[in-house]
């Protein structure tokens, strides 16, 4: 990696991140909440999330839903995220402040988180499939990027730049999906159905 290629986090992310992490460690509680927060609560939206697609009456709708999704994760993901990690290095929290994270964590560019990046455009069909509840499950998000912050585990950047790339991906690909499913191509989607649609 070249030195040019190593960016570094703003200054008060580093005290702020410090200071809250001081207080987290402190207490077996709040260790236990972050790690809940982190760590399990991200694999509860997606399992939740997949329950409410399929509860979709459609099963063009899931079909859409689905592939919406699926091609949103793998663009930001899969491409974004590779290509980021491949160009650029950011320090996490715990090489560039010496610490040992509360969640597990994997050693590459703190650059964007990944939770993030995954839930983005998951709580975006949430919603559109129900209101209240894909809500619900938005400020959930908040609290996973709250608990990787207080973790150590990601910078504070990191966590709206992993929201901005799944953000982007999921409006690409919300927008170019609709005219291709509108050509009745691998699947035909009737008019009931078409107005359902994000």
């Amino acid at each position: 990696m070249l030195e040019s290629n190593i960016l570094m986090p703003f200054p008060f992310e580093e005290y702020l991140i410090k200071t809250v992490f001081e207080i987290v460690n402190q207490s077996s509680f709040l260790r236990l909440i972050t790690v809940f927060l982190g760590s399990i609560l991200p694999w509860a939206i997606i399992i939740w999330f997949i329950i409410a697609v399929l509860s979709v009456s459609s099963f063009k709708l899931k079909f859409y839903y689905f592939a919406l999704a699926i091609i949103s994760i793998v663009i930001s993901r899969g491409l974004i995220t590779g290509i980021i990690h491949n160009f650029f290095y950011f320090p996490k929290p715990l090489e560039a402040l010496g610490v040992s994270p509360i969640i597990s964590y994997t050693l590459t560019s703190g650059l964007l988180s990944g939770y993030m990046v995954i839930l983005a455009p998951i709580i975006f069909i949430f919603i559109s499939i129900h209101k209240k509840l894909g809500a619900i499950a938005a400020l959930f998000t908040v609290f996973i990027g709250v608990a990787q912050i207080a973790a150590g585990a990601y910078w504070i950047s990191a966590i709206l730049i992993g929201l901005l790339v799944g953000s982007l991906s999921f409006f690409f690909v919300k927008m170019i999906l609709p005219s291709v499913a509108s050509l009745n191509f691998i699947l035909p989607i009737n008019t009931d159905d078409k107005k359902d649609l994000i």
